[in-house]
């Protein structure tokens, strides 16, 4: 009996403490998007000025530097799941 209590209630710490790191991880991961995001709205505003000018210049469009691209969000959470693994290398 006492034996099946403790198990469980470490099985509950170990679910808890599980629990707590994802939500880190996730709330990581949201904050890289969040800065992601805003880089790739000043990067399309510059590409969007320089697209202007070079318009006014006369260029023609098909000649024009592409729109940049926005990197996948999966991308991010790849990067981040390698960086757990990385770190959970170094401290062992």
């Amino acid at each position: 009996m006492e034996d099946e209590k403790k198990q469980k209630e470490e099985e509950k710490q170990q679910r808890k403490a599980l629990k707590e790191n994802k939500k880190a991880s996730k709330e990581r991961l949201e904050r890289r998007w969040k800065e992601v995001c805003a880089t790739h709205k000043a990067a399309v505003v510059e590409w969007a000025a320089e697209c202007e000018r070079l318009r006014g210049m006369g260029m023609a469009v098909k000649d024009l530097p592409r729109k940049p691209k926005r990197p996948l969000k999966a991308s991010l959470e790849e990067k981040d799941e390698e960086d757990e693994s990385k770190s959970e290398s170094d401290e062992e």
